[in-house]
């Protein structure tokens, strides 16, 4: 109930979020309910079978072994689309990933 859509006075810029009235410092904008992916390496494809390798990723995930038996990850391996809208930084493998369309 804090923002609102609103067409961007930047020309390319389109619709954004903006305050429907003044906030005070700390308060909540927006509640976002987030999935905590502890390892981000589960979202890596492999070019020979994504779709097999996907699965046994998510299942060691769920699991939480901390063995890998998948083999060696490539250097710069394909990423789940999901990884588009995560929250994270280099320095970590967690990932927050937004569960609404809100943030």
């Amino acid at each position: 109930d804090n923002i609102a859509p609103i067409r961007s006075t930047l020309s390319q810029a389109g619709m954004g979020g903006f305050a429907k009235r003044l906030l005070e410092k700390g308060s909540v904008i927006l509640p976002v309910p987030v999935l905590l992916i502890d390892d981000s390496d589960i979202l890596n494809m492999d070019y020979d079978q994504p779709d097999k390798n996907l699965l046994r990723r998510l299942a060691r995930f769920f699991r939480k072994s901390k063995k890998n038996d998948f083999g060696k990850s490539k250097k710069n391996p394909r990423k789940q689309l999901l990884l588009n809208y995560c929250l994270g930084h280099g320095d970590s493998k967690v990932l927050l990933c937004p569960q609404t369309n809100a943030a």
